[in-house]
């Protein structure tokens, strides 16, 4: 979540390592919902770049993370075999879920952005 606040590029680039990193761990279904990340974060990110707020910005990502991996599970679950009614269930789950651990991150988020904030500015701005 602090890669939206050094740019787009580099909050793609940590939603596609996480994905890439989850494909060869945890399977496509895991890689896919991870790939999530590169949307939600890029968009933060360009909110944040065009004078958004740090805290809009996760607030707008949330809805992108929650239904888009709720999506994800509920789109992919049948092909690797789970029933399409449980595919549904699982999906409005991990949608519930990541309501939970999006919200959970971004409190952690804040924190860490709050306190790494009057380091994080001068570099941003030697950057520009």
């Amino acid at each position: 979540m602090l890669a939206i606040v050094i740019g787009p590029s580099a909050a793609a680039l940590v939603g596609l390592a996480s994905t890439f990193g989850f494909l060869a761990t945890l399977g496509p279904v895991i890689a896919a919902r991870a790939f999530i990340h590169v949307l939600w974060g890029v968009a933060a990110s360009i909110y944040v770049f065009r004078g958004g707020s740090y805290v809009k910005a996760l607030l707008i990502a949330l809805p992108i993370h929650a239904i888009g991996e709720g999506l994800v599970v509920y789109g992919l679950g049948p092909i690797f075999g789970v029933v399409k009614v449980a595919a549904e269930v699982a999906g409005l789950w991990v949608s519930l879920g990541t309501v939970a651990h999006h919200l959970i991150d971004s409190a952690i988020s804040l924190a860490v952005y709050r306190a790494i904030r009057p380091m994080l500015l001068p570099l941003l701005k030697s950057g520009s």
